[in-house]
């Protein structure tokens, strides 16, 4: 998970920076914060082309998926981004990189939305994860 996170939360450079004007204009009328959040959209455009696009040999894809929302949830709550401009950008974004040739998953998932503690289910979800380091050190 550390290594997931890491590589989502890496500044943008230049040259991955590839959200198109149209998406831009409508982002800057759904979010009124948009130009402090700018970076956060240009992080999620480039982490999803991360997940949808590129052959991950270190873990599955779910694994990824499951990071990339945790990652979004702990992003939202750090920099306080509105849910359905950025909602919105991942729809669109995700459905602009299946179109051309990303793989067909990673649904937007929000915990916030689907659960009334979300910070206890992405911690059960990280302990499930974990629970074979976990039974072998207490077995030793």
């Amino acid at each position: 998970m550390v290594f997931a996170y890491n590589e989502f939360n890496k500044s943008v450079d230049e040259k991955e920076i590839t959200i198109n004007v149209l998406l831009i204009n409508l982002l800057k009328k759904l979010d009124q914060n948009y130009e402090n959040n700018k970076e956060i959209y240009e992080k999620l455009k480039r982490n999803l082309l991360i997940v949808l696009k590129k052959k991950n040999s270190i873990m599955s894809s779910n694994d990824y998926c499951r990071y990339l929302y945790q990652w979004i949830y702990h992003t939202k709550k750090r920099i306080n981004i509105n849910e359905y401009p950025l909602s919105m950008f991942y729809v669109t974004s995700r459905q602009n990189i299946v179109s051309s040739g990303g793989e067909n998953i990673c649904l937007y998932y929000s915990y916030d939305t689907t659960f009334e503690e979300p910070l206890k289910i992405i911690k059960l979800e990280n302990f499930q994860e974990n629970i074979n380091i976990i039974e072998s050190i207490v077995k030793n």
